[in-house]
C-alpha cells in the first residue's frame, strides 16, 4: 500500500502501468502486492541458498 502511495519509485510507476491498462485500485493494488511477494520470495530464497552454501563449506 504505502508503494502505491509514494509520489516515486517502482511500485508507484507498476501501479499506474496497471490502472493505464484498465485496471481498478483494487485489481491494481492486488497486482502489485503479487509483485512484491515475487520480489521477497526471490531474496528469502537466494539467503536460503546463500545459507546452504556456507553450511556446506564448514
Amino acid at each position: 500500500m504505502v508503494q502505491a502511495r509514494l509520489k516515486s519509485g517502482p511500485g508507484r510507476v507498476y501501479y499506474l502501468k496497471k490502472i493505464d491498462e484498465g485496471k481498478p485500485h483494487r485489481e491494481a493494488l492486488r497486482c502489485l502486492k503479487r509483485q512484491l511477494i515475487k520480489v521477497i520470495w526471490r531474496m528469502l530464497r537466494a539467503d536460503a541458498h546463500q545459507r546452504e552454501s556456507v553450511a556446506l563449506a564448514a
